[in-house]
């Protein structure tokens, strides 16, 4: 069991990590969470349910018996895949005050700002996802999963772990053009997976603590990672939450439609829309994206 800072739904914080029905990393059959985790290099399928809608605690189960130190990581790492300590209050009262956020946080309450739980899955998503359609990055990640995470088979089904940097760093890029990714996608995550395959914990946590622009400097120095992916990056990988990825066109359409706008948004409009929603434009961002995920609910 563990305790979550309340509103929570893990339906509606489960769909804004998704995205899609079709993501088979992080399962959701409209009762339980599911995802395989590598802990101490092992991976272990965990499962996640919420008894109601209102109730302000989870309960966590594995496909094994673990050791105390298991379950002390896994706690740690579904508190930030699922956000379970953030405190949205400042957020809410704010939406309150905002005649465009007031419907919209109304109809999601409840949903966490999800995050990645490593800096090489959130990069991953990000190049997977450049300059292509939503699903079809999804199919992209789901097919790197199979062919190189690790599994857990239950019931003669598979679960697979999305693949670490280790696992992706043997790759050549022929490898990865065989699952559908165009020669420069496959270049830039067996580069990203190099630069992070001996020390990714400690890169993370020094990023951790620098600001925006050093953690884009640092970056943008990866061959094939441009603005949107630093900015999608900071967002789902760092839960920076005041960060829209501006150039997000999921997001722009979906900011387009809540300002009953007219006009298609770039850039410039819209870090000029979001600025009053500082420091939450990024959690608005989660809330849009609900609009158009389909999932299945209790």
């Amino acid at each position: 069991m563990l305790k979550v800072t309340p509103p929570f739904r893990l339906d509606l914080t489960v769909r804004a990590l998704r995205r899609r029905e079709s993501n088979l990393i992080d399962q959701w059959d409209g009762v339980y969470y599911q995802r395989v985790l590598i802990v101490f290099n092992k991976p272990i399928l965990i499962c996640v349910s919420q008894e109601n809608k209102k109730s302000s605690s989870i309960t966590v189960t594995t496909h094994r018996d673990i050791l105390e130190v298991e379950k002390k990581h896994i706690k740690i790492v579904l508190k930030e895949i699922l956000g379970l300590n953030f405190n949205a209050d400042n957020f809410y009262a704010l939406a309150l005050k905002d005649k465009h956020l007031k419907l919209v946080v109304e109809e999601w309450k409840g949903l966490k700002p999800p995050k990645f739980p490593s800096l090489f899955e959130s990069l991953c998503n990000a190049v997977a996802c450049q300059q292509l359609s939503l699903n079809v990055g999804i199919e992209l990640l789901n097919r790197l999963t199979e062919h190189y995470g690790k599994k857990v088979t239950i019931n003669k089904k598979n679960h697979f772990a999305f693949p670490t940097p280790m696992d992706i760093s043997k790759c050549k890029p022929n490898d990865l053009q065989k699952l559908g990714f165009s020669l420069n996608k496959s270049m830039t995550l067996i580069n990203i997976a190099n630069l992070l395959k001996e020390n990714e914990s400690n890169i993370y946590k020094k990023l951790s603590k620098q600001k925006d622009e050093q953690v884009i400097t640092f970056l943008r120095h990866i061959k094939g990672i441009g603005r949107w992916s630093c900015e999608y990056v900071l967002l789902r990988g760092f839960r920076r939450l005041h960060v829209f990825p501006g150039d997000d066109v999921g997001g722009q359409n979906n900011l387009q439609k809540l300002m009953k706008m007219n006009k298609k948004l770039d850039y410039e409009l819209v870090s000029k829309i979001i600025h009053p929603w500082d420091p939450f434009a990024g959690f608005v961002y989660f809330h849009l994206l609900l609009s158009n995920v389909k999932i299945k609910d209790k």
